[in-house]
């Protein structure tokens, strides 16, 4: 049995001002908000062995956030059953709840001329996760391990009446809109992955997923969510050179990753010049499709064993083809027409780390 008790201080001072839809005259603050909160967690879990190859975890974890002085029970269950040394079949289940960024709640309605902090009225969004996996171990140094899931996402955030959801949020320094728990998503896929373990100095790791995203918004139609991609393929290989006795060890690895495209609204293109800035058909949210992607990431290191600490130099390049990263479609405001928004982005870094 594992019980324990996370207990999280929050300070917070929050200070933004934005537009609505890009009009300057409705330019206002939204959120100016100083203070304390805390959010506490209780989590109990226990290993049973049902028989000698059949064994079940079963745990609880109960949540309280104080901002808005919600709570959760979230219950977790896992069968594992070990039909002989290379075969093991699996079930799952999981209730997962989460809270989302403080500045969300804070959100201002000044309407009637009082002020008015709707989103502190929010429940915490639930996940229910159902999970069959098949693990098989091939041999001595390789595995294939098949997973099959299904999640169901209950009391997510929304706009009254809209196809806005917060399943679909990314990162908006500025957000400023009024929700309701009123939304919900499906996810389901399956996982596959093929893995070697270190051995005569190489390894490798293959991954492959196909799935399928959709959610509902308070407009009662289902779409897909932005981060939909449909697939993702990963391939890690990697190998090392022994130097000097095994004192001196040099790895070089290589990832590759080809991913589906992520999702987004089209925009109103009369609306969107007329008005010199972009205007989204929410009646067609996420119908289109960026290209999919091809990444490949380079990794060196050098690893020194000495009798008490060993320190390893390691040189990363990440996305070295230089693969764009899209970012959507924009007005540009000096050639008055419409662009699609796209990074080229290669990060190298170098590090040094001492292990004791």
């Amino acid at each position: 049995m594992k019980t324990g008790v996370t207990f999280k201080h929050l300070r917070y001072a929050l200070d933004i001002s934005s537009t609505e839809d890009q009009n300057q005259d409705s330019y206002r603050n939204v959120v100016d908000e100083r203070g304390s909160s805390h959010a506490v967690e209780f989590y109990t879990q226990s290993k049973y062995d049902l028989a000698a190859n059949l064994a079940l975890n079963a745990g609880i974890n109960v949540a309280y956030f104080g901002v808005n002085q919600a709570y959760s029970i979230d219950p977790r269950l896992g069968l594992i059953w070990n039909m002989n040394r290379d075969h093991a079949l699996s079930l799952a289940y999981g209730r997962h709840s989460q809270a989302e960024e403080l500045k969300i709640y804070f959100v201002k309605d000044e309407t009637g001329g009082s002020t008015q902090y709707p989103n502190q009225n929010l429940g915490l969004s639930t996940a229910q996760h159902f999970v069959l996996a098949y693990d098989w171990n091939f041999s001595n140094n390789h595995r294939l391990k098949m997973e099959g899931y299904y999640q169901q996402i209950n009391d997510a955030r929304g706009v009254a009446g809209e196809s806005y959801s917060l399943i679909n949020f990314r990162q908006e320094w500025a957000f400023n809109q009024i929700l309701e728990n009123n939304s919900m998503g499906r996810n389901r896929g399956i996982d596959v992955t093929v893995e070697r373990f270190l051995n005569n100095n190489y390894y490798y790791l293959i991954t492959g997923s196909v799935f399928n995203s959709r959610y509902k918004g308070d407009d009662e139609v289902w779409r897909d969510i932005r981060f939909n991609k449909g697939f993702v393929a990963n391939a890690l290989i990697g190998r090392e050179f022994i130097i000097d006795d095994n004192n001196k060890v040099l790895g070089l690895n290589t990832r590759l990753t080809f991913v589906g495209g992520e999702r987004v609204s089209s925009l109103l293109i009369e609306e969107t010049t007329r008005e010199r800035r972009e205007i989204y058909d929410e009646m067609r949210a996420f119908e289109e499709q960026y290209p999919s992607s091809f990444m490949v990431d380079l990794t060196a290191t050098f690893r020194m064993n000495r009798m008490s600490y060993s320190s390893v130099w390691a040189l990363q390049v990440k996305n070295m083809l230089g693969a764009p990263m899209y970012q959507g479609e924009y007005f540009n405001i000096q050639s008055n027409d419409i662009q699609m928004g796209k990074d080229v982005v290669v990060i190298p870094s170098l590090s040094y780390k001492v292990e004791f």
